[in-house]
């Protein structure tokens, strides 16, 4: 998994706890291809891109806090291509000042169990928060996923677009949830998640919520769990193509939302063989 570039630089940590804090816009991209915890900061103006990549065997845990001042803007994608008797337990606390950025992608696959959960605090007019998943699983592993955004100021923005697919036996929990507390008019919210299962033995979970205290504002949150359209499929077959390849034209089709404005071209070829298994 080497796509290192000259706009790349990997991080080597041995202590387990790395600890940044700019005051300048990066054009770098950070690879942290290690278990350890995070302590960010991002000062005035700052920028920075981190791929965050989880392999190998056994337990890991990490524990991130991200402080984004004025500002600041943070893309983070996360990928998780664990051996598949290993479990991961993430947490990412995230908390923006005004006009600050953050973007997070997050694709998990593999590992027996695999919590994460991701929390971030709109807390400065005019910040933005942009979160997008896409968690599968098969042959009894599971995937958690719990995301809370708070709205604690006025004229914010979060979404969520969280996608789930789920082949024979595997397991997934959606606990997604907005909050708008009180004094947080002008706020900006979505959540979407929909899951895809294609084996009768597999489960999916999904909580979605949505709180609100307080006026002028614009929400709304869904999910939706269903099958492979079966009138699609005839479709496809009608026209020639095979069912297996017809099948993952429809699964491709279903996790393009999520993947098809992942900017790294390198990390996308590797979601698309770890879909499928390629």
């Amino acid at each position: 998994m080497n796509f290192l570039t000259e706009d790349f630089e990997r991080v080597n940590n041995s202590s387990g706890l790395l600890k940044l804090s700019l005051s300048e816009s990066s054009k770098k991209t950070l690879v942290i291809d290690q278990s350890l915890n995070l302590d960010l900061e991002l000062n005035n103006g700052a920028e920075l891109n981190i791929i965050e990549i989880y392999k190998g065997q056994g337990a890991q845990q990490a524990k991130h806090s991200i402080k984004l001042a004025e500002g600041g803007r943070l893309n983070y994608a996360l990928l998780q291509l664990c051996e598949n008797d290993s479990e991961v337990d993430y947490e990412l606390n995230c908390e923006q000042k005004d006009k600050s950025e953050f973007n997070f992608d997050s694709f998990a696959f593999g590992a027996k169990a695999f919590k994460k959960s991701i929390n971030v605090h709109l807390n400065g007019e005019r910040s933005q928060c942009d979160l997008k998943g896409l968690f599968c699983a098969d042959s009894d592993r599971k995937v958690e996923e719990k995301i809370l955004v708070k709205h604690s100021v006025p004229n914010c923005q979060s979404s969520q677009l969280y996608r789930g697919l789920f082949q024979e036996k595997g397991q997934g929990v959606f606990d997604g949830k907005i909050l708008v507390e009180h004094g947080a008019s002008g706020s900006l919210a979505f959540q979407n998640n929909r899951n895809l299962v294609l084996d009768k033995t597999a489960k999916i979970e999904t909580r979605p919520q949505l709180e609100i205290y307080t006026d002028d504002v614009q929400c709304a949150h869904g999910a939706t769990t269903g099958q492979i359209d079966e009138n699609a499929l005839f479709f496809l077959r009608a026209r020639g193509f095979p069912k297996g390849e017809a099948h993952k034209l429809l699964v491709r089709a279903f996790a393009r939302e999520v993947i098809q404005n992942f900017k790294y071209d390198e990390c996308r070829e590797l979601i698309q063989k770890a879909i499928f298994k390629d």
